[in-house]
């Protein structure tokens, strides 16, 4: 979950048909606030001890909350029939994957590939560009992308004979075409590097990490969108620990931010990402070896 702000400039042709008229309206400031949760169900089943099949169910909750002023920073009333931005609560699924994983371990060595398709099962909204210019109210917010996407990822990890693990984990989600709607989602590119350091005969894991996130142009038939440039490349730091306080059983507790950017496109003002999460094993074929040991 996570808070933040972003702002940006309306101005014509997408403030609506009043853009048209001979009092065209003048270019204002959209503050738009956001409090954004995702509650995801990740579900893994052992085919043998190298081959696991993975299946992702995400709900997200969107809160949001529209402010206005002029571009002078003076106070402007929230317009009644405003078409863009406005208070209101989003709730959907949003695009569930399913992931082949192959993996092994030899000594502290342990690694991984993946390799599956997210599916098209989440809401999208029709071009909201088009809708603005119309004068039409419209959703700049999408849940899911209209499309299947591929998803490719790989990591790897080594268990020191000292406390001490490193690991380097990269997926990737791939946007080939446009939906229905003429949208293109962005593809995603995300890669971290993690330092953990078991403690208590692996029952504390506190970990620090760096995490590479690149995302690609936001397209709709082709173009990009009246707000200008969406794709992004980032850098986040994050730490946390997980605690394994029953056999088979972890808890997670993590909080990253960015602390850098490297393209033009509108930041998401947030103090950062809380992490919460909770994990279990269980053994349903009554065998003691273990299937599939996933790095992460």
């Amino acid at each position: 979950m996570t808070y933040g702000k972003v702002s940006h400039v309306a101005e014509c042709p997408d403030i609506g048909p009043d853009c048209f008229t001979d009092n065209p309206p003048e270019p204002f400031n959209h503050h738009v606030s956001l409090f954004m949760s995702d509650i995801n169900l990740l579900l893994a089943y052992g085919i043998t001890s190298y081959l696991a099949v993975e299946t992702r169910f995400t709900l997200g909750i969107t809160k949001m909350d529209a402010e206005f002023d002029n571009l002078d920073g003076t106070p402007r009333d929230n317009p009644q029939d405003e078409i863009h931005h406005r208070d209101e609560t989003l709730v959907g699924l949003r695009d569930p994957w399913l992931v082949f994983r192959l993996g092994g371990v030899k000594g502290g060595l342990s690694a991984s590939a993946r390799l599956g398709m997210s599916f098209p099962v989440g809401r999208t909204e029709p071009d909201p560009y088009a809708a603005g210019a119309l004068g039409i109210p419209h959703q700049h917010l999408q849940f899911g992308t209209g499309t299947f996407m591929p998803i490719v990822g790989g990591a790897v990890a080594y268990a020191f004979d000292f406390p001490l693990e490193l690991g380097a984990t990269g997926i990737g989600l791939f946007n080939l075409y446009e939906n229905s709607e003429g949208y293109r989602a962005p593809s995603r590119l995300y890669g971290i590097f993690r330092v953990t350091v078991p403690l208590d005969d692996d029952k504390w894991r506190p970990y620090v990490d760096l995490t590479y996130v690149q995302e690609s142009e936001e397209l709709w038939h082709g173009h990009m969108g009246m707000e200008g440039i969406t794709a992004r490349r980032e850098l986040h730091v994050g730490a946390g620990v997980a605690w394994r306080f029953l056999p088979g059983w972890q808890a997670d507790l993590g909080l990253r931010a960015r602390v850098a950017g490297f393209t033009d496109a509108a930041a998401f003002n947030s103090p950062g990402v809380l992490e919460v999460g909770a994990t279990a094993d269980f053994d349903l074929l009554g065998n003691d070896e273990g299937l599939a040991r996933e790095t992460r």
